[in-house]
C-alpha cells in the first residue's frame, strides 16, 4: 500500500479530525487569496498609473505648448516665411536641453517645438462652434499647428489616453520627415497612410510622410480652427533640428526611472549651467505625489498581512498538529512497529494534510475571492490614516487571479503548512523508536 492511498484512508477514517484542519486550512487560503486579489489590483493600478503618467519634469521657456502660442515668430500670409528670425529662436539651445537629459537617472528625454506650417493646399476642421479663423483671405495661405517632438508617445496627450494611434503607428526618436495627422483632417483632406504631405516653414519646403492617424479631441474647445486638435500635426524633432542651424528647444519633459527620484534629478539639473532665470521648470509628479504615497502604503500594508497571515497560520496550525501528533502516538509507534521508518511515516502524515489542503483550496477560491473586496476597501482606509496618504482620488479596479497566481498561493499556503507541521512534529519525530513505543503502554 503505497504512502498517498495510506493518506486518503487515514483522512477519510478519521473525519471529525480532518474537518477541523479542512476549517482551518480554507481560513488560511481564503486569507492568502483575498490578499494576492488585492495586491493584484494594486499592482494593475500601479501599472496603469506608470502607463499614463510618466514621472518626471518639463523645462520650458513658458510658451504655450501644444496651443497656439508659438515662441518663433509670426508666419507671413504670403510666403511662410518669419520675418528675420530663425526657426524657434527661443528657448534652451538644443546643446543645453541634451546636456540634461545625460543626468544619472534620465531615462527619456522628448524635446517639443510648436511651429506654424504654411500651405494652399490643405483645408482645415472647422469649430463646431464656427470658431474664429485668421484664414478667410481668399487664395491666403493656410497655417498649421505642427508639434515637433522626439517620440509622440511621450508627448502628454499620448500618455494620457487623450489621443490616441487608430491607424499606423507613432513618431520615433530617430524617424525624419515623417507626421502624424488627425483622423477628421485626413478625411477632409483624403489624406492616408503612406502620403506625402508639402507645407512650408521659414521659407523652405518641407515634405513630410503620414505614418500615423490618431484621434482625440481637447478637454476645452479653442476659438481658432487652427489650435483644435482635429487640426493638429505631429512631426519628428529631427526633421526641424536638420532644418535649422541654430535651433533653440522651447520645451524639454525629462522622465525619471521612479517618482522618488524627480527632486534630486531636478535639483542636479540646476547645478548645470543653464540660463535658469529664462527658464522655467514644472515637477510633473508633484501632483500625483499623495497618490503614488498611498499606493506606497497599500504596498507596505500587503506585505505587513501576507507575514501576519504566514505567521499567525503557522502558530495556529502548529498548534492544532501538536495535539493530532499526540493523540496519533499509538498509530505512529504500531507503524515503526512493522518496520516502517521515521521518515515514511512524517511522509505519510504530510500527504495527509497535502489532501486536505488540496480539498480546501476550492472553497477557499470562493471565500477569498468573495472577501477580497472588503479587504480592499479596509486597507484603503489604512493607508488614508497614514499622513500622507490619499485615497479620495484611487479607484482600485478588482483584477482577477490567474492560473500561475494561484499556483504561487497554493504553493505559499503548503510552506505554512509545512512549517508548521514541522514545528508540532518536533516533539513526536526527535523520539527514537523504542521510546516512542515505550509510550504507546
Amino acid at each position: 500500500m503505497n504512502v498517498i492511498f495510506r493518506a486518503i484512508l487515514a483522512v477519510r477514517r478519521k473525519l471529525a479530525r480532518s474537518l477541523i484542519l479542512l476549517v482551518l486550512m480554507i481560513l488560511i487560503f481564503s486569507a492568502l487569496i483575498s490578499e494576492a486579489v488585492v495586491k493584484n489590483s494594486i499592482v494593475s493600478l500601479k501599472e496603469n498609473l506608470n502607463k499614463n503618467f510618466r514621472a518626471g519634469f518639463t523645462v520650458s521657456t513658458g510658451a504655450k505648448m501644444g496651443g497656439g502660442m508659438v515662441g518663433s515668430g509670426d508666419v507671413n500670409e504670403k510666403d511662410g516665411k518669419k520675418g528675420d528670425a530663425d526657426v524657434s529662436n527661443t528657448g534652451m539651445t538644443l546643446t543645453q536641453a541634451k546636456e540634461i537629459s545625460k543626468l544619472e537617472g534620465i531615462e527619456a528625454t522628448n524635446f517639443l517645438n510648436n511651429e506654424l506650417l504654411a500651405s494652399k493646399k490643405y483645408k482645415l476642421v472647422e469649430n463646431e462652434r464656427r470658431g474664429i479663423s485668421l484664414d478667410k483671405n481668399k487664395g491666403s495661405d493656410v497655417r498649421i499647428l505642427a508639434i515637433f517632438v522626439n517620440e509622440s508617445k511621450l508627448y502628454a496627450d499620448f500618455l494620457n489616453g487623450r489621443y490616441e494611434i487608430k491607424q499606423g503607428r507613432g513618431l520615433e526618436k530617430e524617424g525624419e520627415n515623417e507626421m502624424l495627422v488627425h483622423e477628421e483632417f485626413a478625411q477632409l483632406n483624403h489624406v492616408k497612410l503612406g502620403d506625402t504631405l508639402n507645407f512650408r516653414l521659414n521659407g523652405k519646403n518641407l515634405k513630410l510622410k503620414v505614418v500615423g492617424i490618431f484621434a482625440g479631441k481637447d478637454s476645452q474647445s479653442n476659438g481658432f480652427a487652427s489650435e483644435m486638435a482635429e487640426n493638429r500635426l505631429f512631426v519628428n524633432f529631427k526633421t526641424l533640428e536638420k532644418m535649422s542651424k541654430n535651433l533653440r528647444v522651447q520645451q524639454a519633459s525629462y522622465f525619471v526611472k521612479e517618482p522618488k527620484m524627480v527632486e534630486a534629478t531636478i535639483a542636479k539639473a540646476k547645478t548645470l549651467n543653464l540660463p535658469w532665470d529664462n527658464l522655467n521648470v514644472a515637477d510633473n509628479f508633484e501632483k500625483n505625489k499623495g497618490l503614488y504615497q498611498t499606493i506606497e502604503n497599500v504596498e507596505k500594508l500587503l506585505n505587513t498581512m501576507l507575514i501576519v497571515i504566514s505567521v499567525v497560520g503557522i502558530l495556529v496550525l502548529g498548534f492544532v498538529l501538536l495535539f493530532w501528533f499526540r493523540g496519533r502516538i499509538h498509530e505512529i509507534g504500531t507503524l515503526i512497529a512493522i518496520g516502517k521508518s521515521k521518515g515514511e511515516v512524517f511522509l505519510q502524515l504530510v500527504m495527509e494534510l497535502i489532501v486536505i489542503a488540496t480539498i480546501s483550496f476550492v472553497p477557499a477560491i470562493l471565500v477569498g475571492n468573495l472577501t477580497s473586496g472588503v479587504m480592499t476597501e479596509t486597507i484603503l482606509e489604512q493607508a488614508e490614516s497614514e499622513e500622507t496618504g490619499n485615497t479620495n482620488s484611487l479607484t482600485v479596479n478588482r483584477k482577477e487571479l490567474g492560473p500561475a497566481d494561484y499556483m504561487g498561493v497554493y504553493m505559499l499556503g503548503l510552506t505554512v503548512i509545512l512549517l508548521a507541521i514541522g514545528s508540532a512534529s518536533i516533539s513526536t519525530m526527535r523520539l527514537t523508536p523504542k521510546q516512542i513505543l515505550t509510550k504507546m503502554k
